[in-house]
């Protein structure tokens, strides 16, 4: 009988994952035991992964200078006492932390690298360090879009013979259903009804998600006579800014911040477009959610992985560099003829769920970890 490897998920965050619970349930079916460790407390992610009879540890400690030196020596020893064979880590604090602790440690490890263009908008020395130390030690690298796998070569001068294609995949079933009854209540509270169109803003309120221009937006579309409304779901430092521009704006009415909810997918099921104009992206995740509801967005050229994605078919695509005035015009097209809106929804759906599949990456990972 073939013995069970024990597949360690080390993650520096509580927050809920369709696609990091998606690859501990198909591992599991192909015969290892997924074991989920944090380096902060419990929260909605080890929830999620409880309710699939996964077990789930968190070593919380303070984040001061020992930090990282406490969080290497528990990675040891809870890789030992367990009988790790294999560590998937992801985002920098896991990957630096686990590719030091390697070196003491049976298990082979894989390292997952999310985020891509933070040099050219500015990174600080230490997440530079960090990423450097992470290529140079790293065995095995998956880049989760081609965009970070030729910001690592190019800027960091990693090897690309360490490095692993694989997309961020979904079991699309882990995804809830809108909630019809939710989504009535919110379209009342928010007078969503009898608009040209309602936009779509998902992203925490800091410079690079630039929420700023959509106000902006909205302000020259109500100029006009357009009646619009904007869902801006997220919260930062520039949610007081924000609103102090929407009220010189003059568009209160037509802009609802909801702050952070749970219940996202309701919010988008009342929305025809969403927004999408962060200058900085790694593997989003919102722009796929809102896909699979056959609902399409606007995103920027050469950010993210959109290019892996994202066409002409299937979405709206705009320069970085764009001028409002121009995506102005963008969504009065749209609103004049909704039968594309309708019919690129439907392309990206069926694009998302072929490319971001679990099924399809699934044998990916199997050979890194066979």
């Amino acid at each position: 009988m073939k013995a069970i490897k024990n597949l360690l998920l080390y993650y520096p965050s509580n927050t809920a994952s369709e696609a990091i619970l998606s690859i501990a349930l198909a591992m599991n079916k192909k015969g290892y035991k997924t074991i989920l460790l944090t380096t902060c407390k419990a929260g909605g992610l080890h929830k999620s992964f409880q309710d699939h009879n996964i077990e789930t540890y968190n070593y919380s400690i303070p984040k001061n200078n020992f930090f990282l030196i406490k969080q290497f020596f528990f990675l040891i020893r809870f890789c030992r006492q367990h009988n790790i064979d294999y560590i998937y880590s992801h985002l920098q604090a896991a990957n630096f932390i686990a590719v030091l602790a390697q070196y003491f440690l049976k298990a082979k490890l894989l390292v997952c690298r999310h985020h891509s263009d933070y040099i050219r908008l500015g990174s600080s020395k230490t997440a530079r360090f960090f990423d450097k130390v992470i290529g140079k030690c790293a065995k095995n690298i998956v880049a989760v879009s081609d965009r970070v796998k030729h910001e690592m070569q190019k800027h960091e001068g990693v090897n690309p013979k360490k490095i692993i294609r694989i997309n961020n995949a979904y079991d699309f079933s882990l995804f809830p259903p809108v909630n019809k009854i939710a989504k009535k209540q919110i379209i009342k509270n928010y007078n969503l009804t009898g608009k040209d169109i309602v936009l779509l803003n998902v992203g925490r309120m800091i410079p690079i998600k630039r929420q700023a221009l959509l106000l902006e937006l909205i302000f020259l579309l109500k100029k006009d006579g357009f009646h619009v409304k904007l869902l801006i779901i997220g919260a930062g430092q520039l949610m007081k800014e924000l609103v102090k521009i929407a009220e010189d704006y003059k568009i209160s009415n037509e802009v609802v911040f909801t702050s952070q909810i749970n219940n996202i997918r309701d919010y988008m099921a009342c929305c025809d477009l969403q927004v999408h104009l962060s200058e900085s992206e790694a593997s989003n995740n919102v722009v796929k959610e809102f896909a699979l509801l056959g609902k399409p967005s606007v995103v920027c050229n050469n950010v993210g992985d959109f290019e892996d994605y994202c066409t002409s078919k299937n979405s709206y695509l705009i320069q970085k560099d764009f001028n409002v005035v121009d995506l102005k015009s963008i969504i009065v097209q749209i609103i004049n003829n909704k039968q594309d809106l309708e019919r690129k929804g439907e392309e990206i759906r069926s694009t998302i769920k072929s490319i971001f599949s679990i099924d399809n990456v699934i044998p990916k990972y199997l050979d890194e970890f066979n």
